[in-house]
């Protein structure tokens, strides 16, 4: 008894037929897009209880900003942020430093969505201006006695240009140095001093040497 030709191969096709079509619904699961954070600051230094605005710049690793929403959790290691998370609108979130009473320096970090931290922002928090006043004495044979006055900061280091070079002739911890110039004449003299936390400032004055 013979078959209809083309009926032996039709329950293959559909097996076919079916698996294509369930290929075509898979899908593979997408990764969480990796945002990069970058912090500024309104101001680098600031008074001991004040404040300053803090922003962060949020993008994927293209350069677009990140949605608006996205969720950024700052940190700090001396004073506070507030709020600590903030959301971003056009790609920046916004927070408040607050700095303590006390002089120091602080550290601040961002990250957003759960993504690596962003570089640190560092700011400073010190008191008003150091004022660093000169004086100098001609001991006699061209020696001079120098004395650098500082108020309003602890001073750590002395380096005083008493001939203007690249390099300080005198480097102490003392506020006093003793030079020996070659020529007599009205002589400049520079002192720069390094504070406690880590800033500098210089001062300058004059004496004539005979």
């Amino acid at each position: 008894m013979g078959q209809h030709p083309g009926r032996g191969w039709r329950p293959f096709v559909l097996a076919l037929l079916v698996t294509v079509a369930a290929g075509c619904g898979s899908s593979q699961p997408t990764a969480p897009t990796e945002f990069i954070v970058v912090l500024s600051a309104a101001t680098a230094a600031l008074p001991p209880g004040g404040n300053t605005q803090i922003s962060a710049t949020v993008a994927d690793r293209e350069g677009s900003p990140a949605p608006d929403g996205t969720m950024v959790r700052f940190s700090t290691n001396v004073g506070r942020v507030q709020p600590g998370d903030a959301l971003t609108v056009r790609g920046v979130a916004v927070a408040t430093f607050f700095a303590n009473e006390a002089p120091g320096r602080a550290e601040l970090r961002a990250v957003a969505a759960g993504g690596p931290s962003s570089p640190p922002l560092f700011l400073t928090v010190s008191g008003p201006p150091a004022i660093i006043s000169v004086t100098a004495v001609d001991l006699g044979g061209h020696n001079v006695l120098a004395t650098a006055n500082v108020q309003g900061a602890a001073a750590v280091q002395f380096e005083w240009f008493f001939e203007r070079r690249s390099a300080p002739e005198v480097v102490t911890t003392t506020n006093e140095a003793r030079y020996v110039y070659a020529l007599p004449g009205f002589k400049d003299l520079t002192v720069r001093v390094t504070f406690a936390d880590g800033t500098q400032a210089l001062g300058s004055g004059a004496v004539v040497v005979e």
